[in-house]
């Protein structure tokens, strides 16, 4: 009984408690998105909420070394399995947690898993991330997993040590599964975090920061390269077709108050001299008066930082006085998520209820003030007929020829607990099964996953190759405005090749 076996891994007391978080490698199929190293925040929030409590904690980033290889027709990113295993022996852990932060990497998560039973048979293994949340029970079919976190973690793993020290049982974890006598056993949810500001920053301090800059695959960044991501605010009340982030932060929108943020910033800058900050809320700009007030503090103090929205941000949170606060506070770009060029897709299939009036008006504004846009699509939805996603195509053209907004196409994407994907599987619309491999290569553009009455995975495919001048021509115009991403890209276009390792045992030693 697994219950059992958790409580007897407790050698020590809770304070001394030794802790292994582990990022674990990813793999990048062709025509999915290249491999790219980020700062592993949510690993770091849940170091810090540990190192608070009284936890030692290691934290293990397994994609920090830029190991990337090319194996049959997927890149792997991370190092290898020996390294894994050597390095989880040095720490000797009383307990690992492993993060899966997408759907597409569950068998590197799971690989992770697996070495550390066969090193620690008796320590718990924990994994968390948004796919624990929507199929805790996927992680625990190869034994090698003790407990699933579904949901926010931080006040969940608290829990969880209380009921290493013997002070709760796992049938009074809010927020989890475990396997019990053979069978998996899922806990009611956690209530969803509301103050925010009680979150320690993250614990920053226990990975080499440095790493992330300098190496080939750093965070993204057309503009300097000492870049970081933020999360300020969590969980989404919009209903679109496609989105997953209820599922994992809820449909409540919660956030750190702007003083919360000045300080995370301060930190950021005084610390580890950064100069960009990647905004990553699914929801930056809901709270217009919170938004205002965090941009007024980084003009009023002179704050010297750069600042985009890779993630998307609504176009109708924005009017003029807006936009140009944000220029003088350091925007670089803001990124729209239009999804579709019809009003009534949007509207009746996507579910976004933006209206397209105010996407043009905003984007006159913003070449006006001079703020640089760029746009996210999507095609390929139940609902859709060709003729809509021509339109989408055509209004990204038309946006970008008058008002310079660089488009970004995706496929649509079922992700399992979606409603695309409920909608897909009662409609019997999946071309073929969903699986991580098939997803990871549809979230960019090859090998769709949906078919209908009205279009088909390779129709889809005929409308990018008809677009394909434009886009190919959007592409090759913004990497000659930023020249850092001629030196990117081509390094991107030979990782996993022999010129891969050439160019990192020269400059990347």
């Amino acid at each position: 009984m697994v219950q059992n076996s958790i409580i007897n891994s407790k050698t020590e007391s809770i304070l001394t408690m030794k802790v292994l978080l582990i990022n674990p490698p990813s793999t990048h199929m062709e025509g999915s998105a290249k491999p790219t190293i980020y700062t592993p925040i949510g690993i770091l929030s849940i170091a810090a909420m540990l190192e608070q409590a009284g936890h030692e904690v290691v934290v293990y980033d397994s994609k920090a070394n830029y190991n990337v290889e090319r194996k049959g027709n997927y890149l792997y990113l991370g190092d290898s399995e020996a390294t894994i295993r050597s390095k989880i022996k040095q720490v000797k852990p009383n307990v690992i947690g492993i993060s899966n932060p997408f759907t597409v990497y569950l068998k590197n998560a799971l690989a992770v898993a697996k070495i550390c039973k066969e090193l620690y048979k008796d320590v718990p293994v924990v994994i968390g991330g948004p796919h624990a949340a929507i199929a805790p029970g996927d992680f625990f079919k190869d034994g090698n997993v003790d407990i699933v976190v579904m949901g926010e973690g931080e006040y969940t793993v608290l829990d969880f040590f209380k009921h290493l020290e013997g002070k709760m049982d796992l049938k009074d974890i809010k927020g989890i599964a475990y396997k019990d006598d053979g069978k998996v056993q899922v806990n009611p949810a956690r209530e969803f975090i509301q103050e925010m500001d009680d979150l320690p920053l993250p614990a920053y301090h226990l990975v080499d920061m440095e790493k992330y800059f300098k190496g080939l695959f750093a965070p993204r960044s057309e503009y300097v390269r000492r870049a970081i991501s933020m999360i300020t605010s969590r969980g989404c009340p919009y209903n679109c077709i496609f989105c997953s982030i209820a599922l994992h932060m809820g449909k409540k929108w919660r956030s750190n108050s702007p003083e919360y943020i000045m300080r995370h910033v301060k930190l950021l800058i005084d610390k580890y001299r950064i100069k960009l900050i990647h905004f990553e809320d699914d929801n930056f700009t809901l709270n217009k008066v919170r938004f205002e007030e965090i941009i007024d503090n980084i003009i009023e103090n002179k704050i010297k930082i750069k600042w985009d929205t890779p993630n998307g941000v609504r176009a109708d949170s924005f009017n003029k006085k807006l936009l140009i606060k944000s220029r003088l506070s350091g925007c670089q770009y803001l990124v729209l998520a239009i999804e579709s060029g019809n009003q009534k897709i949007l509207d009746d299939v996507v579910g976004k209820k933006l209206k397209l009036e105010r996407v043009e008006e905003v984007a006159r504004i913003a070449k006006e003030v001079g703020i640089n846009l760029e746009a996210f699509y999507v095609v390929g939805l139940p609902g859709e007929t060709l003729e809509n996603m021509r339109e989408t195509f055509e209004y990204a053209k038309n946006l970008y020829d008058e008002y310079g907004i660089f488009p970004m196409f995706n496929i649509a994407s079922p992700q399992i607990g979606t409603r695309l994907y409920e909608v897909c599987e009662e409609e019997g619309y999946f071309s073929r099964d969903i699986s991580p491999d098939s997803l990871l290569v549809a979230q960019r553009g090859a090998g769709g996953l949906i078919k209908t009455g009205e279009f088909t995975p390779e129709q889809i495919d005929g409308l990018f190759k008809e677009y394909g001048s434009f886009i190919k021509m959007t592409r090759i115009k913004k990497v000659l405005k930023h020249p850092f991403l001629v030196i990117s890209y081509v390094i991107k276009m030979l990782s996993g090749t022999r010129f891969y390792g050439i160019i990192k045992k020269l400059f990347f030693r």
